[in-house]
């Protein structure tokens, strides 16, 4: 597969589109109302994927924890605004920076450094717009 031929070759951190792209037409077959969800993350008026450091989402005065679950992680963020998170970075066997997306053990703190990241899906209200939309 092109995923395999690419870490062959030393990458190992990827995103294969082509197979989004795949996955997202198959779940709008199977339930059309999710081409509106898709439509609305992807357009860039209303939402934006960030990857930041979990710092950047705590009272200047606190510290970073040294431990974090993802639900706490969810929790900390959503208090910071109307932002959600989907994935925070890992290092994989090999030392390689991967992204895990919504793992199924939520709660268990895992070690948490400077380094890691996490990615967010973050609203925001366009000039102009109602802020009771927002």
């Amino acid at each position: 597969s092109t995923k395999e031929h690419l870490q062959m070759c030393g990458f190992a951190n990827l995103v294969h589109s082509s197979s989004l792209v795949s996955q997202a037409i198959a779940a709008v077959i199977e339930e059309p109302k999710v081409n509106a969800i898709y439509g609305d993350l992807m357009s860039g008026r209303e939402q934006s994927f960030d990857i930041r450091a979990f710092a950047q989402y705590l009272p200047q005065d606190e510290a970073l924890p040294k431990e974090l679950s993802f639900a706490e992680a969810a929790y900390r963020i959503a208090l910071a605004g109307d932002i959600s998170l989907l994935a925070w970075s890992v290092v994989d066997e090999e030392g390689a920076i991967a992204w895990e997306m919504n793992p199924a053990d939520k709660v268990t703190p895992r070690p948490w450094t400077k380094e890691d990241r996490v990615v967010v899906v973050r609203r925001f209200c366009a000039i102009g717009d109602d802020m009771s939309d927002c």
